[in-house]
């Protein structure tokens, strides 16, 4: 049998998952070769950024390659594991035969790097020969899917991890900086909007009970992304700039909620349905508020509807606000404390800037994040029951 198949092109690493492989991979007669198919663009990918050359040569260079290590000198991809060194010989010497720019030696300490990278993501995405996980591939692969990494997650297959640290190996060859990837709060809160129209939560309760869920929500994945970050792995902590940001996030979000309360205690119990806005909040904390937490006011004023319509009570919108005031209070004094505390501090190794002159020891990210997550779990239910 013969490897063929083109270059997927760029740094984004959701392009592994896709063009011609999501077939070619299912399309293979042999079962020992569909690694080797799996593996082919991970090797076009670490080849295409040591050259800077986005042509349909590298993935011809590299098909030759691993025909002859499997088609010609009849090695298995366990082989290709053992002798990693005998394999990248191929992948120079084609390379160098198709005419790839490239400098050997450099390319052979970046394939070294790279190669057992690859090896695990190939290896997590068919961990065995059986017909269940070959299904669950082809339905993944499958070129009009447009989340292979969902339907992978369905299964019980998690390769972000490898796949994140992948990218930052080719960000790392080609020169450039990739930031961890964070949770954003207008993403998070579409994401959970969703999830409530499935559950079949009525469109206007969505409006109010979505932004404070998504609170929860944020801050979990916050801490877990932090945790994982291939890049904060490196750095041996999270940038105290980052740590920073989110505190100031926290902070402004948690005087709004606050504001919200006490407006909706002193004006709506009695009858005057005044629209929260920008005049209510501390001037100190306005530009915190216009930049982390501006979205607010339009989650307020659906708040402020429903009542006036006397389709929420007051006592329930203020009790909603009170459990994500509750909820923000508690995320910014361990924060306080995470950023406080001295053995969570250390060198930043390769700092940007005068501002990124210090990290946050990733011992004390988990430690946070395990003493807020039953904090974070039991305000879910809490909420969901207020819509």
């Amino acid at each position: 049998m013969k490897i063929t198949g083109s270059i997927d092109r760029g740094d984004n690493i959701s392009s592994i998952l896709d063009a011609k492989w999501h077939e070619k991979a299912m399309e293979v007669k042999d079962p020992r070769a569909v690694k080797f198919v799996l593996l082919h663009p991970f090797i076009a990918l670490i080849l295409s950024h040591h050259s800077s050359a986005e042509t349909s040569t590298i993935g011809k260079a590299v098909s030759d390659a691993l025909n002859v290590f499997y088609g010609q000198m009849g090695k298995t991809y366990e082989d290709a594991k053992k002798e990693q060194d005998k394999l990248i010989d191929y992948i120079t010497t084609m390379a160098e035969f198709n005419h790839i720019p490239i400098v050997k030696e450099k390319l052979r300490e970046q394939l070294k790097q790279g190669l057992p990278k690859a090896f695990k993501i190939v290896d997590k995405l068919l961990p065995d020969n059986s017909k269940e996980h070959a299904i669950i591939l082809k339905n993944a692969l499958d070129y009009d899917v447009q989340n292979p990494l969902q339907i992978l997650r369905n299964a019980g297959i998690d390769i972000e991890p490898e796949l994140e640290e992948f990218r930052q190996f080719l960000a790392e060859i080609s020169g450039k900086k990739i930031e961890p990837k964070k949770p954003k709060f207008p993403e998070t809160k579409k994401a959970v909007e969703e999830e409530l129209r499935k559950a079949g939560v009525p469109e206007q309760q969505i409006k109010v009970v979505a932004p404070r869920l998504a609170t929860a929500v944020w801050l979990d994945k916050w801490f877990e992304n932090a945790a994982k970050s291939y890049t904060y792995k490196k750095l041996g902590g999270v940038p105290l700039d980052e740590i920073k940001n989110l505190r100031n996030m926290i902070l402004a979000k948690k005087h709004l909620a606050e504001v919200a309360a006490k407006i909706m205690e002193e004006h709506w119990t009695r009858g005057n349905h005044v629209q929260i806005t920008e005049g209510h909040v501390d001037p100190k904390l306005l530009p915190l508020v216009r930049e982390h937490a501006q979205g607010m006011f339009e989650d307020l004023e659906n708040i402020r509807k429903q009542v006036k319509e006397g389709k929420m009570s007051v006592e329930e919108a203020i009790n909603l606000m009170n459990v994500e005031r509750n909820l923000l209070d508690m995320a910014h004094e361990h924060v306080e404390r995470l950023m406080g505390s001295p053995e969570h501090l250390a060198k930043n190794p390769r700092p940007l800037g005068p501002e990124d002159e210090y990290v946050i020891r990733l011992s004390g990210i988990i430690e946070t994040h395990k003493k807020l997550k039953p904090h974070l779990e039991k305000a879910r239910p809490v909420i969901l029951k207020k819509k």
